[in-house]
């Protein structure tokens, strides 16, 4: 049996019986029952933000080894993914990826996909960047310099876990940096998506994710090195604005940076804008011919919108200030060298 309501006369009478309960029935003319639902509209995707990687904030080390259990991935770093294989007999630090000074673009960091003599059998140093979100009509880009030392090459796949097999025609005299370049179309759903080296012959597919970058399809030993990493979205139509300000002028900074660094007497003083109210970590990096000699840290609590900060430490080679969240252990502004 159901309940139902209905309309007698002038009374509205409530009543058991066997109709259903989905019914309707009119009071005044007007009919009344459950109204069908307003369907929500889906949003419209939203494009993410454009990415530039390009190493600078990252604290040059070891990133992933072949260890002989599994590792989770390393994230740590906005807009990449990066891990080695295992190895059941034992440990290899010759696989690995790391972050390295002096090897990049124009004497910067990069990050290095180190082949060791353990590489094979999908044990091999590989990275992927992050694909954002692609609106139909739109594309995502994705840029990156690599510079081969190996006697290996640069491969790409579409497995994280799996060895790529794709070879990419890149120079490989350990000197020339390689423009890669990797194109996804969006078409009503349907994807493409091209991958060049420099001005080279396309490769082309229908997979709608960047590939997945790996240093080596064998055991022999080499570096790749990766720098300056950028990932846009750019819409049908989309071109560059006009600017609105005078390019001439220098406005007030607006974001957090380390500016006015000097070195006097061995000690390094620079000062922290626009970070008022937190404790951070200050690492002072030193290099000596390109290679990285130490690293100090000193934890400060910025008390001001421009925090002089003095580190002593008889420093003699060139430097570089990265500033790190203490808590979240995440950089919070642009490193800064100084020789």
């Amino acid at each position: 049996p159901g309940c139902y309501l209905t309309y007698i006369g002038k009374n509205l009478v409530m009543t058991t019986g066997s109709m259903s309960d989905n019914c309707s029935f009119t009071v005044g003319g007007a009919v009344i029952g459950t109204p069908a639902p307003t369907p929500t509209p889906t949003p419209e995707p939203t494009v993410a933000p454009n990415m530039f990687i390009d190493f600078e904030d990252a604290i040059p080390g070891t990133l992933r080894s072949i260890q002989t259990a599994d590792q989770e991935p390393y994230t740590d770093i906005d807009g990449m993914t990066t891990n080695v294989g295992t190895r059941d007999n034992g440990a290899d630090t010759s696989t690995s990826v790391s972050i390295v000074a002096g090897e990049g673009v124009d004497g910067s960091q990069a990050l290095v996909l180190a082949d060791g003599k353990f590489a094979s059998a999908n044990r091999g140093p590989r990275v992927q960047f992050t694909t954002p979100v692609i609106p139909d009509g739109a594309t995502a880009e994705l840029t990156l310099q690599v510079k081969i030392v190996s006697t290996n090459n640069l491969y790409i796949g579409d497995e994280f876990g799996t060895q790529g097999t794709t070879m990419l025609a890149a120079t490989a005299d350990g000197s020339t940096w390689n423009t890669v370049k990797v194109v996804i179309a969006n078409n009503g759903g349907k994807y493409t998506r091209t991958v060049t080296v420099n001005s080279g012959e396309p490769i082309t597919d229908s997979v709608a994710l960047f590939p997945v970058f790996w240093g080596s399809a064998t055991n022999n030993s080499g570096n790749i090195y990766i720098d300056n990493v950028n990932i846009e979205t750019k819409t049908e139509g989309e071109s560059t604005p006009e600017p609105t300000t005078d390019p001439t002028s220098t406005p007030e900074p607006t974001e957090p940076q380390v500016t006015n660094v000097v070195k006097t007497d061995g000690n390094v003083t620079f000062a922290i804008e626009k970070l008022n109210g937190k404790t951070v970590d200050a690492y002072v990096a030193e290099y000596t011919d390109g290679k990285l000699t130490r690293v100090v840290k000193t934890t400060v609590t910025v008390d001001s919108d421009n925090k002089v900060v003095t580190v002593q430490g008889e420093f003699e080679g060139a430097v570089k200030i990265m500033v790190w969240s203490s808590t979240d252990k995440e950089p919070l502004v642009k490193a800064v060298t100084a020789e």
